[in-house]
């Protein structure tokens, strides 16, 4: 079954309600990953789909002689299919879980997950906020329908609510009419079709980022891109903002450690450091006689920026000072890795430079994505980014980052 089909079978019944029965028919193989994302309901259904090959045509009665003996019925006249048994667990009906499958779409289109319903809107719930920019926050808003006139009355009254731009989010665009995109547009809100956008493979995965899908919406509520500079991780994708040219490249480590940089500018960052608050691995020192883990000068740059740490700490608050803290942290685990009694300086192998190398190398196989496909930040990076045992960030003029 294609991906396409599994997002299509929620629509073929209002707010994806069905008999256990009937969603394993549609949704076959796949059954037991969408499973997890059903929510039984009190119910038992009153009739179930014909099983014989082919089928005779009508939807078989479901008749409870006591508890544990159920059997479906074909009620075609005259009756062609035989009378069987069938289990009572197939016979619940389940609806799907908008709360845990919107989770799950939000997480993969790399926003918060923010779940409620919405007054007067069946089967409609906001799952998500998604953010650009701090300050900036679009809801996400899921709604399955199964016909075009109460997908149209949601988008409608979704307009009336509010004058903010939203995301919705449907199935499929199998019920989606032109004039709702007129309706949309003029809003600067957005459509999503799911069976476009994500990827439903045991585990949901967006297929491009959400600042890919929907630029009009981000046009409309970030100011001009010349004036801002964006190095955001959206899920499997970083967005890149520089220079009034957006784009995107697919997440690795090379652009984690970038990003630190950028959101510590002008700031020397020991190579070990880096690795460790981007938790890419822990780091272990192993002692050995083959020179230094750190020379005199690194250590004073420890304990420089430990000094740099602990004044701003005097005005940080929330995000920023837990990753001051951290930083602090990490840092003085550093230095009494490097020293020992009496701040002597201890030895190691070549730990510290196989790290050099490694975080080097990563950077650069970044840098090589983002040439690819915005050769002037590529161009700004590598005349900023100094690299070795202590990097930094030091652009040549000031900018201002959303590095998130």
């Amino acid at each position: 079954m294609r991906n396409r089909a599994i997002w299509s079978a929620f629509e073929t019944s209002p707010g994806g309600v069905r008999a256990i029965v009937d969603w394993k028919e549609v949704l076959g193989l796949h059954f037991d990953s969408v499973k997890p994302y059903l929510k039984p309901t009190q119910g038992l259904a009153t009739s179930v789909p014909c099983r014989a090959k082919p089928q005779c045509g009508c939807d078989h009665a479901v008749v409870e002689h006591k508890r544990d003996d159920l059997v479906s019925v074909c009620r075609c006249e005259p009756k062609r299919c035989d009378t069987a048994q069938i289990d009572r667990t197939d016979t619940v009906v389940a609806e799907l879980n908008l709360t845990a499958v919107g989770g799950a779409i939000a997480e993969a289109l790399g926003a918060k997950s923010d779940d409620h319903g919405i007054d007067g809107l069946l089967f409609t719930r906001q799952v998500g906020t998604y953010s650009p920019q701090v300050g900036v926050n679009i809801p996400l808003i899921l709604t399955v329908q199964s016909c075009p006139a109460d997908l149209q009355t949601v988008a409608e009254r979704l307009l009336a609510k509010d004058d903010r731009p939203f995301v919705l989010l449907s199935p499929t665009e199998r019920h989606w009419k032109p004039e709702c995109d007129r309706l949309l547009r003029g809003r600067k809100a957005a459509f999503i079709p799911l069976s476009d956008a994500v990827t439903w493979n045991g585990s949901l995965s967006a297929k491009q980022s959400i600042a890919d899908m929907v630029p009009d919406t981000l046009a409309a509520v970030l100011p001009p891109t010349k004036d801002r500079c964006v190095l955001r991780k959206d899920g499997a994708t970083w967005t890149i903002v520089f220079q009034d040219l957006t784009k995107t490249v697919r997440h690795s480590i090379g652009m984690e450690y970038i990003a630190r940089l950028i959101r510590n500018p002008g700031q020397n960052i020991i190579v070990s450091l880096l690795r460790a608050v981007v938790k890419q691995q822990d780091e272990t020192i192993i002692l050995g006689s083959a020179g230094t883990i750190l020379d005199q000068k690194a250590l004073n740059d420890y304990k420089e920026r430990i000094d740099e740490i602990e004044e701003e700490l005097e005005t940080a608050s929330g995000d920023r000072k837990a990753t001051l803290l951290q930083d602090r942290e990490t840092l003085l685990v550093e230095i009494g890795r490097a020293t020992g009694l009496g701040g002597r300086m201890r030895h190691q192998s070549d730990d510290l430079d196989r790290a050099r190398k490694s975080v080097s190398a990563a950077i650069y196989r970044a840098l090589t994505k983002i040439n690819a496909v915005h050769p002037s930040f590529h161009q700004h990076l590598d005349r900023a980014l100094d690299l070795g045992f202590v990097l930094s960030y030091r652009p040549s003029e000031p900018l201002v980052w959303a590095a998130e």
